[in-house]
């Protein structure tokens, strides 16, 4: 709590500060972050700290921050909404401009600190202003008035005394309509170290509230326990091995080069158990670009460590931010736009943990989104290693660019990048690799080898029977293929997966496989990857060989069936969801192979042809590079956004019926929790809507109101079908 003598507050109570101690505080917490990379010129990041809150001057937090209780504070926030504008940021930033002139900084350093103050609480964005109107211009009016009050409050503090207090309170009352142009002299380090400075600046900020120290990296895995005993053991060893012994662990970025299915997950958690001894390394964070990967992964994981060890991990997607511990409660978190209600996971939303578990979606977001809630994880970025599995997957245009951010994050940070793929497309060939010895990866691709025939049309009727996977591109195809198939074989044990099957019955048919003898299963590209199944014969509709790839390591996966067939078929000729291109230049390649090993054979050229064809690719990554160099943090995101966005409408609750009742209380209570919502415990019953979208008939009204989607309790039939799930939508609407 404040001291008497002090007049202005930080916060409301219980964590009220005065204003100044918060202010050194974050200005000095801000340096110390900033000070752990090789980036220099530590003062934007300490005046921004220093002045990021000043405009909290206004009357209305003032006011309000002096009641003594919650429920005293929510009753003078009614009546201060009447007079004044609730907002500081932009305050903050318009003083900042003015204390900052008598300082020997160019103007483009102060433009740098006013974004920065601006964005704490939104976005880091050009735009610095609002329009005008009363309340802004009272409230402005108001804050001029006290500024020499809390300049004599601060005005022995030297980091305060300095400042330009006179030709502050000269500039103060001009509009607030104003923008910033920078100039960037090295356009992509610029962005990235002004990304950088904005986390350090949250991290300092959103931190001030929690008692947290930079972790150093300790987690330790009894990797044996995947050992595999079978035909495919000794290869697996031999290519586990000789990453051991080939890789070197101080390089800034490396790629493996991964056959599906010869264990990854070996190799590397071997190789972090080799950081464990490095004091440089605080943290490693493990990204795939698919939840059932998290998933996998995560469960080997949870096996491989004690109970102390998974008090260190942390789970982070778009259902849950967890540690892996078999502590189920709910965790508090918080929207950052709140000032008064500080009770969220500062250690778990800044990646301050030992061992983050994620998705590459959350990485891109951590590198590019201009939001704070996003970029406070950036700062925990130095110091650590990342891989990145499966890292193919990531758009072309993004990667390009991805590639030359690590190289500046590795060089500035001490970052580790790991790049692990199954396939090496073009943006990734020129990287340092780990060599394989030939002899292994022919003795595995030999092992695993699978034949490919490539069929004009496909027939339910011909289907072979044993273990069988026919796999579409589209949950709209996998429905109507399904339909097919059990009307062609009604005796048969036909089986459906996508995401529209709520998560916990996808576990229950995934599991159950591995037991059966005999079935047809009907999916979408959920079982593309992280599923440990082998399938005797696997129909996939033509697409992209990387993804055909992907696939076919879940055929013959222990290289016990030497008659296994991937046979691709054609459909429609549609290549959504993929690239025109990589569709097209497949069906060339594809024509000329007939087993896996030729697969593996044409990717560099498949890759190469790609390359030198798409215009539209380099004319992307071009874009998106200019808007990199030109600072342009608004529109780097939305670019982003469109090539990483998801075709899926939302995520839908999907309770039994016996429960229904229980989830819709716990669904409310969790958004009426002003600490943040936290949906870890309901993970397991959802599923996502197709993209044919709502019937907002079909939903609870009170959760609605909310954005939160559970099917009213007598329309769940209708809404979720016992076969296929939430793709019944899908078949009702065709």
């Amino acid at each position: 709590m404040s001291s008497a003598c002090t007049k202005f507050l930080s916060h409301p109570s219980p964590e009220a500060k005065s204003l100044k101690e918060h202010l050194l505080e974050v200005a000095n917490k801000s340096k110390e972050i900033f000070k752990k990379s090789k980036f220099s010129d530590d003062d934007t990041v300490f005046y921004a700290g220093l002045l990021h809150d000043i405009g909290k001057l206004n009357p209305y937090y003032q006011e309000i921050f002096a009641q003594p209780t919650k429920d005293m504070q929510d009753s003078k926030k009614q009546d201060m909404l009447k007079k004044y504008a609730r907002k500081h940021s932009v305050f903050s930033a318009r003083i900042a401009e003015g204390l900052l002139a008598k300082l020997d900084m160019n103007e483009e350093k102060i433009k740098r600190i006013m974004m920065l103050i601006y964005g704490h609480h939104s976005t880091l964005r050009k735009g610095l202003g609002d329009k005008s109107d009363q309340k802004l211009n009272a409230t402005r009016d108001e804050i001029l008035k006290v500024l020499p009050e809390f300049f004599d409050e601060v005005s022995k503090n030297k980091e305060f005394s300095n400042l330009d207090w006179d030709n502050c309170m000269k500039k103060f009352r001009r509009p607030f309509c104003f923008d910033v142009n920078l100039e960037s002299t090295d356009g992509m380090t610029d962005y990235v170290k002004m990304g950088y400075e904005f986390s350090c600046l949250l991290q300092a900020d959103r931190g001030s509230f929690s008692d947290w120290n930079t972790p150093n990296f300790s987690v330790q895995f009894s990797t044996n326990k995947l050992l595999k005993q079978g035909m495919l053991s000794e290869i697996r060893t031999r290519f586990q091995e000789e990453i051991a012994e080939k890789f070197d662990e101080s390089k800034g970025m490396v790629v493996i080069n991964a056959p599906t299915g010869i264990g990854k997950t070996k190799v590397f958690l071997d190789i972090i158990n080799r950081y464990s001894r490095d004091d440089a390394i605080q943290r490693i964070i493990y990204c795939s670009p698919l939840l059932a990967l998290t998933d996998d992964f995560e469960a080997k994981v949870r096996c491989m460590t004690n109970e102390k060890d998974r008090e260190k991990i942390l789970v982070y997607n778009h259902m849950k931010s967890s540690n892996l511990s078999s502590d189920t409660k709910d965790e508090d978190t918080k929207d950052e736009d709140t000032y008064d209600d500080h009770r969220w996971n500062f250690e778990n939303e800044s990646f301050n943990q030992e061992f983050i578990i994620t998705t590459t979606q959350r990485l891109l977001m951590t590198m590019f989104s201009n939001t704070a809630k996003d970029k406070i994880k950036m700062a925990s970025l130095q110091n650590s290693a990342l891989i990145i599995d499966e890292v193919q997957t990531i758009a072309k245009p993004v990667l390009a660019n991805l590639i030359q951010i690590f190289k500046i994050i590795s060089k500035m940070m001490n970052t580790k990048f790991i790049l692990v793929s199954a396939t090496i497309p073009h943006e990734i060939e020129k990287l340092e690799r780990i060599k394989i010895s030939k002899d292994v990866i022919d003795d595995y691709l030999d092992q695993t080898k699978k034949q490919i025939s490539v069929m004009d049309k496909f027939d339910p009727v011909k289907i072979d029977m044993k273990r069988v996977l026919v796999m579409t591109n589209t949950r709209e195809k996998a429905s109507s293929k399904y339909a097919e198939i059990k009307e062609q074989h009604p005796n048969r044990r036909i089986l459906y997966l996508s995401s529209g099957i709520r998560k916990k019955d996808r576990k229950n048919i995934i599991a159950n496989l591995k037991e059966q003898p005999e079935y047809i299963l009907v999916s979408t590209q959920v079982v593309e990857a992280g599923v440990d199944i082998s399938f005797d014969n696997i129909y996939r509709e033509e697409a992209p060989l990387d993804s055909i790839i992907q696939v076919m390591g879940r055929l013959n996966r222990e290289g016990e069936n030497p008659n296994a067939v991937l046979r691709i078929y054609k459909e429609d000729g549609d290549h959504a969801p993929y690239s025109k291109l990589e569709f097209d230049v497949a069906k060339k390649f594809i024509k000329g192979v007939s087993n896996s090993q030729q697969m593996y054979d044409v990717l560099s050229k498949y890759y190469e042809e790609i390359s030198n064809k798409s215009e539209k690719n380099k004319e992307s990554a071009d874009k998106l590079c200019r808007y990199i160099q030109g600072m342009n943090f608004n529109e780097a995101w939305k670019f982003v956004q469109d090539e990483i966005s998801n075709i899926e409408q939302g995520t839908v609750f999907i309770p039994d019926e016996q429960e229904w009742n229980k989830v819709k209380n716990d669904l409310l209570n969790a958004v009426n929790n002003k600490g943040g919502q936290n949906y870890k415990k309901f993970v397991d019953i959802t599923a996502s809507l197709p993209s044919s979208g709502v019937n907002k008939e079909d939903f609870d009204e009170d959760l609605a109101e909310h954005n939160i989607l559970l099917p009213k309790k007598e329309r769940m039939g209708r809404i979720y079908d016992k076969d296929i799930g939430l793709d019944i939508l899908i078949t009702e609407r065709n």
